[in-house]
């Protein structure tokens, strides 16, 4: 149906990797679902912040990502800052670093 993963980076920010849909499942949650546990698991491991980078030309995901509650912001980790790539962060717990660069 769908899959997900969580990247730690350091000890308090962690990185949604691999999101992907299958076709036939797309428009049933399968994504909001992944992105629930991946975040349960963040919050287990005691991350405070979720980073992700995604394409430009996947508004159906970025759909998914803010209804989920994440919001763009600049470029994160070691990424280039490229107009071919949307980056969006959550914040998991209050008084958390600076996942973003600006």
């Amino acid at each position: 149906m769908g899959c997900g993963a969580l990247r730690r980076h350091g000890g308090v920010v962690g990185e949604v990797k691999r999101m992907y849909t299958r076709p036939a499942h797309r428009g049933r949650n399968v994504g909001g679902l992944a992105l629930d546990a991946i975040e349960a698991r963040a919050r287990q491991d005691g991350l405070d912040r979720l980073v992700l980078e995604t394409g430009d030309r996947h508004p159906a995901a970025w759909r998914v990502y803010e209804r989920a509650g994440f919001t763009r912001c600049g470029a994160v980790l070691d990424y280039p800052d490229s107009p071919y790539s949307v980056f969006y962060e959550k914040a998991l717990a209050p008084n958390d670093p600076d996942g973003c660069r600006d």
